[in-house]
């Protein structure tokens, strides 16, 4: 009988213990790949942090902050035309590529003149930012041991996390370095030059390198669009049920987390940084959801862990929003758990329930209803505002449509323990019949 492989060693950057059959290679991967997300999360955070600033340097009211956070994410609609291209190009040559284009559009932020200028160059760095992600999560998925997926994806949501907290720990000297909020996304375009680094050290996946149609011929923006039609088109009840899910969650948990900063500061009179602090001292908590989530999801299924965090999140959102100033670190905890938790059952499902050739396809048509849901979301926000008498309200108000979610996401077949191609070939797991399925 063989010798059961050695424990893989932890290395530093990892706070998790590292499940028996997860081998060196995997952790490596996950490494770079994190590393990656650090500079695409330190992007993403930046706009929420530095709201008030950015408000003021252009006199926006409320409602107009509401209205230009809105538009920013329908005009990140252009990441659901580059995604699907990591079906054709390749995982790794599209992270690459969006390393480039996140860390340009940060770098134009810096210098934008006007409110509507900002947007533009917002969109752009949310584009490619929001396409690493999910080019991020799905070499993972493909990478890791079966029974070890959720694991892999909830640690490199809470490693990769880290760059929210890197983002708000130089937000907090906003008020002392030249040039305030526009240092701040300047230093976001640094990232590419790490750019040698990771052309050395990424490797495309197996499963793409194996896939005859991640060989085929890429025909401009149909090339983009057509596998993402096809997706809807083969399996619609895997992907109607999942993007009602995570369209209602996005819908939900975006506006509740962009206007934190803003209403600490606007609201209770927090400075920068008692708001960084919040974000790092706490939220280092309840990024523990991720790997956490992954983990329970690997044992006992990821529908019914997911739609448990969805479910509690408004009633967080509601504690945080409009209980007491005092004890207002509680809720925020637990809102990143929750958020962080349910991100990665529904990023999990999305590289499961697909075949490889069209799992990016896939997750492009994720990101495609997380944008819509985030854009209504926020522009929702902005028309309660003054109807329900302020931010708090408001963004409760929104933070319901976590409910709904939830309900969607208990419909959908259950993944964990199985190989991915069992599941794509799978006949009876792309309707709610086949979530009995095993």
């Amino acid at each position: 009988m063989a010798e059961a492989p050695p424990p893989t060693r932890r290395p530093w950057w990892l706070p998790f213990p590292i499940p028996a059959g997860v081998g060196p290679e995997h952790i490596r991967l996950l490494g770079f790949i994190a590393f990656a997300m650090l500079f695409e999360n330190y992007d993403l955070g930046l706009i929420g942090a530095a709201l008030p600033q950015i408000g003021a340097d252009f006199g926006l009211s409320d409602v107009e902050k509401g209205s230009l956070m809105g538009s920013i994410e329908v005009g990140s609609l252009a990441a659901f035309l580059i995604v699907p291209l990591a079906d054709r190009v390749g995982r790794r040559r599209l992270l690459l590529a969006c390393v480039v284009g996140m860390s340009l559009g940060s770098f134009l932020t810096a210098f934008a003149p006007t409110a509507q200028a900002l947007a533009a160059c917002q969109i752009l760095t949310r584009s490619f930012a929001s396409s690493a992600s999910v080019v991020s999560f799905v070499m993972v998925a493909e990478e890791f041991p079966a029974g070890h997926r959720g694991w892999g994806i909830g640690v490199l949501a809470a490693v990769g996390s880290v760059g929210f907290g890197l983002g708000a720990g130089v937000y907090s000297q906003v008020n002392v370095i030249p040039y305030g909020w526009r240092s701040i996304y300047a230093l976001g375009g640094l990232a590419i030059l790490l750019l040698p680094f990771f052309r050395r050290n990424l490797t495309e996946t197996r499963r793409y390198a194996a896939s005859a149609a991640g060989r085929a011929h890429v025909g401009g923006l149909s090339g983009a669009i057509r596998p993402v039609l096809a997706l809807v088109r083969n399996y619609p009840g895997r992907a109607l049920l999942l993007g009602a899910a995570t369209f209602l969650a996005t819908a939900g948990h975006r506006p509740a987390f962009r206007f934190v900063s803003d209403f600490l500061q606007n609201a209770h009179g927090w400075s920068p940084g008692e708001y960084a602090a919040l974000t790092v001292g706490f939220g280092a908590l309840g990024i523990i959801g991720g790997p956490l989530a992954g983990r329970l999801g690997d044992r006992y299924g990821r529908r019914l862990i997911g739609a448990a965090m969805l479910g509690a999140f408004p009633i967080l959102a509601g504690l945080f929003y409009l209980g007491p100033a005092s004890l207002i670190a509680l809720p925020w905890v637990l809102m990143v758990f929750c958020s962080t938790a349910s991100g990665v059952v529904t990023r999990t499902l999305s590289t499961e329930l697909f075949p490889t050739s069209m799992r990016t396809s896939a997750g492009g048509w994720i990101l495609l209803v997380e944008t819509l849901g985030a854009s209504l979301g926020l522009f929702v926000f902005a028309g309660l505002v003054v109807p329900l008498g302020g931010t708090g309200m408001a963004l409760t108000a929104v933070a319901a449509t976590c409910f709904l979610g939830a309900i969607f996401l208990l419909f959908l077949p259950d993944t964990h323990r199985r190989e991915l191609e069992a599941i794509s070939e799978d006949p009876d797991a792309d309707s709610p019949a086949g979530a009995a399925a095993p």
